[in-house]
């Protein structure tokens, strides 16, 4: 159906010569339709109904194909939030780990990969909620993403212009240098997978970019709308299937935007499953979280005077070969002091 157009401009249509009437017909349909199925749309946008990340920040979130799980720094309480409105689901209160970072479902083995202290890696089940400290990488902070497709992992340090992809046991397979010339000359922060595709943000510019594996190509594809700076990023093939769709993250509210992304499932097999319905709670509890002071609501906005501490980065290097799984973890925060 064509937008609705009012009578004068139809007046004005009629008087047109038959060539320029339809190349203007064809305007107007593309007007109506053109946003829907492009990369980068906006599907949804909320502020989750889940207490904020008081006096600190949030760099990490994962789909486990039922809710999106989101991190505080310091509290070894996950919260899980319906991603159909943004309501609050029972959260995760862990053990074996207090401060979590970025974070990544592996829908291989049904786990959570989590990033603590800056660069040690564990690997959280959800069932039991149990963290065991898996190994350790250059950084994690923000950026850590499981790729399906070969089994590895992504990850990066906090506004870098490095990437690194890891082996599942922690070994380096490349560091990618110069990344922040492919987005818009921002260093990158969050990271996702999707079949053939790396979904990566920038921090700063507050964009999105869909880049090939080997990174030769990014194409710009949405802007985060935020005063903070876009954070952790992950793929959801179920919630708007058979679209799929890559989840953004502000790091310093409970906002949340779904961006639509190219065509496919998050592992690259084919087509999305259907829709999973998550179980919500009748009282989002929130016991257990030591950074849970606030409540976010449908009308928070986000404050422009958070600001970034500078010393977050991690001084770890790393050389090709990678870490051993025998590393000792580096205590939570040290990072942040720029220690370890």
């Amino acid at each position: 159906m064509l937008p609705s157009v009012r009578p004068r401009r139809l007046a004005f249509l009629a008087g047109l010569p038959l060539s320029l009437l339809a190349a203007t017909l064809a305007s107007l349909v593309m007007l109506g339709t053109g946003a829907q199925g492009a990369v980068g749309n906006p599907l949804r946008q909320f502020n989750a109904q889940v207490p904020n990340c008081s006096a600190t920040w949030s760099t990490g979130l994962a789909f486990d194909g039922t809710a999106l799980i989101r991190s505080c720094w310091y509290s070894n309480v996950l919260q899980r939030i319906n991603p159909a409105d943004g309501s609050a689901l029972t959260p995760l209160t862990l053990t074996g780990i207090s401060d979590v970072a970025s974070l990544t479902w592996d829908g291989t083995r049904q786990k959570l990969w989590a990033c603590s202290g800056g660069p040690n890696v564990y690997q959280i089940d959800t069932t039991t909620r149990v963290a065991t400290f898996k190994f350790q990488v250059s950084s994690c902070v923000d950026g850590l993403a499981y790729d399906p497709v070969d089994d590895t992992l992504w990850a990066g340090c906090d506004a870098c212009t490095t990437l690194d992809h890891y082996a599942i046991t922690g070994t380096l397979i490349h560091r990618f240098t110069g990344v922040d010339q492919k987005l818009g000359g921002h260093g990158r922060s969050g990271i996702a997978v999707q079949g053939a595709n790396l979904y990566l943000s920038n921090s700063g510019g507050e964009q999105v970019y869909k880049c090939t594996k080997d990174l030769v190509t990014c194409t710009l594809i949405a802007t985060f709308p935020s005063t903070h700076r876009i954070e952790d990023l992950e793929c959801d093939d179920r919630t708007f299937a058979p679209k799929t769709v890559v989840w953004a993250q502000d790091d310093a509210t409970t906002t949340l935007i779904a961006f639509e992304a190219a065509t496919g499932s998050c592992d690259g097999s084919g087509t999305p499953a259907s829709t999973a319905t998550p179980t919500r709670t009748a009282t989002p509890t929130t016991a257990g979280a030591s950074t849970a002071t606030s409540t976010g609501t449908a009308t928070r906005t986000p404050t422009a005077t958070s600001t970034r501490t500078a010393t977050r980065t991690p001084t770890a290097t790393i050389t090709p070969g990678g870490p051993t799984a025998t590393a000792t973890p580096c205590p939570p925060g040290l990072h942040k002091k720029g220690i370890c």
